[in-house]
């Protein structure tokens, strides 16, 4: 299994983000971005839970605990969901 620093960077260049668009999102710098990445330092609990929401992940996955990613739906995606289901006559 992947590591946290391994996944924080898979995660972000998915999303096509430098280094330097995440630590604007978590309000770090870069240079704390870039050793999480390496593995110098790992996030604390609060940037933790950042990082998770920011890519929609469980803290487990984050963490390598598990390889399963969870990613769950906010509000306005689950809006859009039920509005765009298709309804079929009974």
């Amino acid at each position: 299994m992947s590591t946290y620093s391994e996944r924080i960077k898979e995660l972000r260049t998915q999303l096509h983000w430098s280094q330097q668009d995440l630590a604007d999102k978590l309000d770090l710098s870069k240079q704390t971005i870039s050793q999480y990445e390496r593995g110098v330092r790992k996030p604390d609990q609060d940037n933790l839970i950042a990082l998770c929401d920011i890519f929609n992940v469980s803290t487990d996955y984050l963490l390598g605990k598990t390889d399963v990613t969870v990613r769950y739906l906010n509000s306005t995606q689950l809006r859009k969901l039920s509005s765009d289901s298709v309804r079929i006559p009974v």
